[in-house]
């Protein structure tokens, strides 16, 4: 008996698109933590906000495509994300 797996071209496109969107928050992620460093944020703001890059983008990048690995690291980055977001926005200058 042979056992064959031949992808399907539209889930092998859809996947390559969603790969990008990944990495562009990605890079949206680096921006924003770049950002908040010319700002002179606190250190913590910055290392939350950069969270996603180092997680998701790291795990998008290494791991092959049928992958969990990004979603799996999603779940940690994004509420370490949203701390730095709120941080930012109640951060006051002295």
């Amino acid at each position: 008996m042979l056992f064959a797996y031949e992808p399907v071209p539209e889930f092998v496109e859809r996947l390559r698109v969603g790969r990008l969107f990944m990495l562009a928050g990605s890079a949206a992620s680096i921006a924003a933590a770049v950002w908040s460093q010319i700002r002179q944020y606190p250190l913590w703001v910055t290392l939350c906000v950069a969270a996603p890059v180092a997680l998701v983008g790291l795990a998008t990048m290494i791991t092959t495509p049928p992958s969990l690995m990004p979603q799996i690291f999603g779940l940690f980055a994004l509420p370490a994300a949203l701390v730095g977001l709120i941080g930012g926005v109640t951060f006051k200058r002295r």
